[in-house]
């Protein structure tokens, strides 16, 4: 192992409800560890915990705090008192939006442990993460961080992934629909990792300054046509999520017919919303095409 000379200290802060979070952490953080810097692993856990893999009501049933913004109450991680030279905060997307245990931590007192740090975001997701994305980087600028780098790791398939990324999640990864691959990971995806992680570290002097340290991410690709879907569906579900809360909380008994109506719905209109997004896109995509 070579040991720096500027031995820096790492923060790792993550939440891995299936186990895709915290195995890409692990590629991404060994060539950092192998440099000989400081890294300490903090998990995010929460009173209620959200249990792998999931039962298809209480899936669906964490949709309106997951909108709203009321994540639930965080069981404290342990962090030592001291100010780290790097964070890297390892979240995923639940509903276009950054997953309830992701808000808890972000909403504590313990997120002041990011003042002043430069936070490095790996975000997992189905296909569909910039408006979660804003609202991570809200959240992380509040804390008095500051944020510049953004790793997206997609599930396998585009359009697939609306039946697989679901299926995995609620009958366990190994379990897989019949002709379809298993959801979760892109595994070239998770391939690249340990690149990315030698970048960070060779680049470790400039964990202090504000300027990316990888480039070429999917964070900067804004020619993306599921944008428009997201809005969409991001109206959608507030809808839901409004009358869901206005019927209780969580174990609320009127509330569990406005989510299951809401799942039965949802599941159908997925193909009509793709496709419509699909058509109104279209012009932009084309005429981004002849710019090229």
């Amino acid at each position: 192992m070579i040991v720096p000379a500027d031995c820096k200290k790492v923060l790792i802060v993550y939440y891995s409800n299936s186990g895709d979070v915290l195995r890409s952490l692990r590629a991404l953080v060994s060539p950092i560890e192998a440099a000989g810097h400081d890294v300490h692993w903090a998990e995010i856990r929460t009173k209620p915990a959200f249990p792998f893999p999931w039962e298809g009501y209480d899936f669906f049933n964490v949709l309106p705090e997951t909108i709203a913004g009321y994540p639930p109450a965080l069981e404290a991680p342990e962090l030592p008192n001291t100010q780290f030279d790097l964070v890297i905060l390892g979240a995923q997307v639940w509903f276009l939006s950054p997953s309830l245990p992701i808000q808890a931590f972000l909403a504590a007192p313990e997120a002041a442990s990011l003042r002043g740090c430069r936070v490095l975001l790996m975000l997992s997701c189905r296909q569909m993460w910039r408006l979660a994305h804003r609202r991570l980087r809200g959240a992380i600028v509040a804390c008095g961080a500051r944020h510049s780098d953004t790793i997206v790791m997609k599930h396998r398939g585009e359009l697939i992934s609306l039946l697989t990324t679901p299926h995995s999640l609620l009958r366990t990864k190994r379990a897989k629909l019949p002709l379809l691959p298993i959801g979760g990971l892109d595994e070239d995806q998770l391939a690249q990792l340990p690149v990315l992680g030698q970048r960070v570290a060779e680049a470790s002097e400039k964990w202090s300054g504000a300027d990316p340290l990888i480039t070429g991410t999917e964070e900067s690709d804004g020619r993306n046509w599921s944008a428009i879907a997201e809005w969409l569906g991001l109206g959608y579900f507030k809808i839901w999520s409004t009358s869901a809360r206005a019927a209780g909380t969580y174990a609320a008994w009127l509330r569990k017919p406005i989510m299951y109506f809401f799942a039965y719905l949802f599941l159908l209109l997925i193909p009509v919303g793709l496709i419509v997004s699909w058509i109104t896109s279209l012009p932009a995509r084309l005429f981004l095409r002849r710019a090229r």
